[in-house]
């Protein structure tokens, strides 16, 4: 049998490296967590146990133009991303209201910017142009820049 002394102050630094050790060679032999990533294209069938939805339904969807499909050796595929942020707009109509709205404000607050920039001596970015003119057209308003 092996003795050997140790002081009270070997012991404490001896523990923590010891502990230290462990700790290292358990996470070294330990494999990594892989994360699960959501696959990006669902078949029809897939589609609809996704959304507990029927195949008339996804077709009605389709045929409203809510999202698109892609055509891959004869089978239907559905990018899950495009057909969530569909649905969602689809159900949440007030939020969609809300966002087309609030892009008419900040349309024509830039308008107005820019004629309020242009009249001060500013000569508006290439951009601010183009929006300034398709605005214009868009919306039936005097083209102040000309």
């Amino acid at each position: 049998m092996l003795n050997i002394d140790f002081d009270n102050d070997d012991l404490g630094p001896l523990i923590k490296q010891m502990c230290f050790e462990a700790i290292q060679q358990y996470f070294q032999n330990e494999k990594p967590i892989e994360e699960k990533k959501e696959k990006e294209l669902y078949s029809m069938k897939e589609l609809c146990t996704y959304f507990s939805k029927s195949r008339t339904t996804i077709n009605a969807w389709i045929k409203k133009g809510l999202f698109t499909a892609t055509k891959i050796g004869g089978c239907l595929y559905f990018n899950i991303s495009e057909v969530k942020a569909s649905i969602y707009k689809f159900e949440n109509p007030i939020s969609s209201y809300q966002d087309s709205l609030l892009q008419v404000c900040n349309d024509k607050w830039k308008y107005l910017d820019i004629n309020s920039k242009f009249k001060d001596g500013v000569i508006p970015s290439v951009q601010d142009l183009m929006f300034y003119k398709k605005h214009c057209e868009l919306n039936n308003l005097p083209d102040l820049l000309n």
